[in-house]
């Protein structure tokens, strides 16, 4: 659904541990150049087309996201970025 915002070139979700759900949903986000969307303009967004529990309680903005070998967006490292955010 992020990639649907016109400022968004490329995001990725993943699930990051919560005291209160269990998970909830973190985006990280790359903005196309020369464009602008905050936090909470990408949530609303978001907000409008998915189910509440959908919608990221946070997006990470990033120049560019971390990508393996074959050019696919690497969650993996996202999540392990994430983790050690929490943790720390």
């Amino acid at each position: 659904m992020l990639y649907q915002h016109p400022a968004v070139r490329e995001a990725a979700v993943i699930g990051v541990p919560d005291r209160y759900w269990g998970e909830v949903v973190q985006a990280y986000v790359s903005l196309r150049e020369n464009t602008a969307a905050s936090e909470a303009d990408l949530q609303a967004f978001v907000a409008d087309r998915l189910a509440s529990h959908k919608v990221p309680a946070t997006i990470q903005f990033l120049p560019e996201l971390p990508k393996g070998l074959t050019g696919k967006i690497h969650r993996k490292t996202l999540k392990d970025w994430a983790l050690q955010t929490i943790l720390a």
